[in-house]
């Protein structure tokens, strides 16, 4: 749910982009210290942020676990 609501605050177009970079910095330490993520969960929450969203989250944590820029 932590990670869903990251994402759903760096998707959102109204935040900050200082904020934003500070999300996604939360979200890949949290995706580096959590290797048992659900991503079946975690993709039904981020679709129900916007349609869509369910495969952005995925990519957004393969590049994360890659060491990877997020584009968001």
């Amino acid at each position: 749910m932590a990670l869903a609501l990251k994402f759903a605050a760096m998707a959102s177009p109204t935040r900050q982009v200082k904020d934003k970079y500070q999300d996604a910095h939360d979200f890949i330490a949290m995706v580096q210290h959590n290797a048992d993520i659900n991503s079946a969960t975690l993709a039904e929450f981020a679709d129900l942020i916007y349609t869509g969203g369910g495969a952005d989250v995925a990519k957004l944590i393969t590049d994360a676990r890659a060491g990877r820029r997020l584009e968001f």
